[in-house]
């Protein structure tokens, strides 16, 4: 089966033609014209139609008559079949209503999940115009889930999305990593494939999962109990998230001193440009490139007749993550690049006279503050009144760094908000397999990454079935090099994602750590992560037998005999070399405590490596390339290098 001699006529006729979203749709969102289902599983369609509706719905000539349930929900399930060359059609009809699906394929199916390096675009990636130029395939179709984030689990898609072609003018957009790792699969596989792209930049992975996924993981019930409250009451749990907020603040300075909530003292604080903008251009140059957090304070006068309702309070744009009080008490907090922020104030807290407003901002990378412009800021009143709030000063947040856990119902780096959004509508969608590209957002508690891997793995696959095969994209290199050895989240993750793929038969790993730049957090490169992760998949989910590790060539053991430590690497994969250098680099030798390791120097014995250990030292772990940009240069015989890792040392 020969596909990509499909004729090029029906690629131009259906290029974009991705439906407008109606919400009396028959068929579930991720079902649209152009879509591929996944072969050799049952083909199981679904959708919503009134209460106890009697429907017919048809798949490639095979008809069923179902019922929908008391909600509105139908299924019906078709046998399993094998790729096709040739475009089927489905359709459902009730009564008075109708919905055709025209140019379905069979063939494999891959959801690309995660941040901002698998949402980068086919457009940014190294020399894209050889791919964007001249692509044209038929047998390969998109499908990206529009931005969204719910508290709640959601049965509809975000957005206008539907099944699109790949086209010159399609892929352009759409995932880099995610597009040239189809186009290795189908090299070596010939069917359709199906790649449905579903990712934000920045977020955490604790968005992507469950409210159920994340229960039993450590730490996170507090989060979700607020988050169950939020549903129920969003102005009383931002007050209580505010009280926790400030107890947090309290338990880091000494005792008496009034919170900068209260703004206490707030006219000798420093004057806001009147401009605003990013407080990088204040002309402070205490905030010429300020990471951390600011307050902002205002006072705004009222009368009694003023006070005595609700107010809308509109702050402008901030970035990124804020919390606001009106005379001490919480009344929102959110978070967004820029985005305007508008909060309820609930009646009774505003009062005749002076009311004071503060803001505090948090930013972790580039523009930050309350950006305004001025004339967005003011409380709006209940009876349409708009009183602008002017006069407003700011003071650094010096006496803490360590921020308070970011609201559970915040966006990207909240608890479950893109599953519930982006994950969730796909409903039990047969897959082939997950690639999964994420990890920056949690390098700063990257202790936890590996519990939440592991839950994150078992959430999708209770939802998209049992033993579905995860291809993880460590992380690449990025950040300053070191000259001495230290603590490092980037390090961190990675090795977690190294231990869920040592641990997990149905978890491959695709070591990308010199394929990154150290100066770029989104390295180009993306046609080469996309050819390793490739590999891995097709071992992982085809069986094929190609030269790939799939745990990164962890390591099996490291043994102390005498003043030596032996590291096994076991023989898969063959003797393992040394590029550029006599002998393989930065490992270190690590005793119990943090910050206790030094570099060591190390050489290879075929499928080991050996380390001479000092008199007298305490070795307890040793670990290897560990740092956000490593210099790396142990490599196998397929030119893959071996995984950042940290192993204990046994006697």
């Amino acid at each position: 089966m020969k596909l990509k001699t499909i004729a090029a006529a029906l690629v131009a006729a259906m290029a974009l033609a991705a439906p407008g979203w109606a919400a009396d749709r028959l068929f579930d969102d991720i079902f649209t014209s152009h879509m591929v289902l996944q072969r050799e599983r049952p083909v199981t369609l679904s959708g919503k139609a009134a209460p106890d509706a009697a429907l017919e719905v048809t798949f490639a000539r095979d008809s069923r008559k179902v019922t929908a349930d008391k909600a509105g929900h139908w299924v019906a399930t078709f046998p399993a079949r094998a790729a096709n060359a040739e475009p089927v059609t489905a359709s459902v009809k009730t009564e008075g209503r109708s919905e055709t699906l025209s140019d379905i394929l069979m063939g494999d199916v891959w959801l690309c999940a995660g941040q901002s390096n698998m949402n980068w675009p086919v457009e940014r990636a190294l020399n894209p115009e050889r791919y964007i130029e001249t692509e044209q395939r038929a047998d390969l179709r998109l499908f990206t889930v529009a931005l969204a984030s719910h508290i709640l689990p959601q049965d509809r898609l975000p957005g206008a999305s539907g099944w699109q072609v790949a086209t010159a003018e399609t892929v352009r957009s759409f995932s880099a990593v995610c597009y040239f790792m189809a186009r290795d699969l189908q090299a070596a596989h010939d069917v359709p494939v199906g790649l449905v792209h579903s990712s934000w930049g920045g977020s955490q992975i604790e968005a992507w999962i469950s409210a159920d996924g994340l229960k039993d993981v450590d730490g996170q019930a507090e989060g979700l109990a607020l988050l169950k409250d939020y549903a129920k009451d969003p102005v009383a749990a931002t007050e209580a998230y505010g009280k926790g907020w400030e107890r947090h603040w309290q338990a880091q300075v000494s005792t008496g001193i009034p919170g900068p909530w209260t703004a206490d003292g707030a006219d000798d604080w420093n004057l806001v440009p009147a401009a605003f903008g990013d407080w990088n251009l204040y002309g402070d140059p205490a905030l010429k490139g300020f990471t951390g957090a600011v307050w902002y304070a205002a006072d705004v006068t009222l009368t009694a007749d003023q006070a005595k309702g609700g107010a809308r309070l509109s702050l402008g744009g901030i970035d990124e993550t804020d919390i606001a009080w009106v005379n001490g008490v919480a009344v929102g907090n959110s978070f967004g690049w820029g985005t305007p922020r508008t909060y309820g104030v609930k009646a009774g807290l505003l009062r005749e006279g002076s009311n004071r407003i503060v803001v505090n901002v948090y930013n972790s990378w580039a523009a930050g503050g309350l950006t305004g412009p001025a004339d967005a800021i003011a409380l709006t009143l209940a009876d349409g009144t708009r009183v602008p709030v002017t006069g407003w000063r700011y003071l650094i947040e010096r006496q803490i760094t360590d921020m308070p856990a970011p609201a559970p119902w915040y966006s990207i780096n909240g608890l479950t908000g893109l599953h519930n959004a982006m994950i969730a509508p796909l409903g039990p969608l047969p897959l082939k397999g997950v690639l999964w590209y994420q990890g920056e957002s949690n390098i700063t508690k990257a202790a936890s990454y590996e519990r939440l891997l592991h839950a994150m793995i078992a959430d999708w696959r209770g939802q998209f079935g049992a033993g579905l095969p995860f291809a993880i994209i460590q992380l690449p290199a990025f950040g300053p090099l070191n000259a001495a050895p230290l603590e490092n989240g980037w390090a961190g993750v990675r090795d977690a994602e190294r231990r869920v793929a040592q641990a997990d038969p149905a978890v491959g790993l695709a070591v990308t750590i010199d394929a990154g730049d150290r100066f770029e957090l989104h390295p180009p490169n993306k046609q080469e992560v996309a050819r390793r992760t490739a590999l891995v998949a097709r071992r992982l989910a085809y069986g094929d037998d190609v030269d790939i590790r799939l745990d990164g060539r962890s390591p099996l053991s490291a043994r102390r005999d005498g003043g030596r430590i032996t590291v096994e690497f076991g023989t898969e994969g063959g003797a393992l070399m040394a590029m550029s250098a006599s002998m393989p680099i930065g490992f270190e030798i690590c005793e119990a405590a943090v910050n206790s390791c030094a570099f060591a120097q190390a050489k290879l014995d075929g499928t080991r490596v050996l380390i001479d250990v000092p008199k007298g030292l305490s070795v307890q772990r040793l670990r290897y390339a560990w740092g956000g940009a490593p210099i790396v240069n142990l490599y196998e015989a397929n030119g893959m290098p071996v995984s950042p890792f940290e192993i204990a040392v046994t006697p």
